[in-house]
């Protein structure tokens, strides 16, 4: 009797902290306004930009890592300097709705290059695209590299 009502005990301390907050760690869910700030104050460009493709229920934003006019560096791939860099960041309500909308990004992906005359891998479409709790983010441009993934997740807020 008593091991039974220390664990209830116990259980109660867990759930009840968790209930409180758990002592003001991250967040449950991202939100789009509270990352664009972070991204905006980190002097990164952002637009909220709508992809009906990929439907999202706390809206979509679109991040330049780059601007066009930056010299080049022979030691990055040439092909993401053309334009600047952009990673498109998508909010789901909630990490399942991110895993769902990860798949049919990859879906989209693989038809996209399957109309090229191309194959890749359904694991490495799926290993260029970045998620984290109800966020998902990748780059058109071809897999995120580190240094894109780091900008990112560390405004996710």
């Amino acid at each position: 009797m008593r091991r039974f009502l220390v664990l209830v005990g116990a259980v109660g301390i867990v759930t009840g902290g968790a209930a409180c907050g758990g002592g003001g760690g991250e967040p449950e869910t991202y939100t789009l306004d509270a990352t664009r700030a972070c991204l905006e104050d980190a002097g990164y460009t952002t637009a909220p930009l709508p992809n009906p493709s990929l439907p999202a229920a706390g809206g979509h934003l679109r991040v330049q890592l780059t601007s066009a006019d930056e010299p080049l560096d022979p030691s990055k791939r040439s092909a993401r300097s053309s334009g600047g860099e952009y990673v498109f960041i998508v909010f789901a309500s909630d990490p399942a709705g991110a895993v769902a909308t990860r798949k049919k990004a990859v879906d989209l992906a693989e038809e996209s290059l399957r109309a090229a005359g191309l194959f890749m891998a359904r694991r490495s479409v799926s290993q260029g695209i970045g998620l984290t709790k109800n966020v998902l983010f990748y780059s058109t441009e071809g897999a995120l590299t580190q240094d894109q993934r780091t900008a990112i997740t560390s405004c996710l807020r």
